[in-house]
């Protein structure tokens, strides 16, 4: 399965805060769970070997880059 390209956010803006759904994955990992969270609106949060976070990844959900069909 091959990973698309994903929107990166900054790692600051990576909250757990309840009811909240966070994701963690290996670098370059991507599989069907991981499709589904982020399709959902889900953080995925990146860690290296030493997991430890590198990057994080979550879905924009405005108007804009999300046109609904009138």
């Amino acid at each position: 399965m091959k990973r698309p390209t994903l929107r990166e956010i900054p790692l600051d803006e990576v909250k757990l805060l309840p009811g909240s759904l966070l994701f963690t994955m290996s670098v370059n990992q991507w599989d069907h769970l991981l499709e589904a969270g982020y399709n959902q609106g889900a953080t995925l949060l990146e860690l290296d070997a030493h997991e430890q976070p590198v990057a994080a990844y979550r879905r924009c959900t405005c108007d804009l880059c999300n046109p609904t069909l009138n």
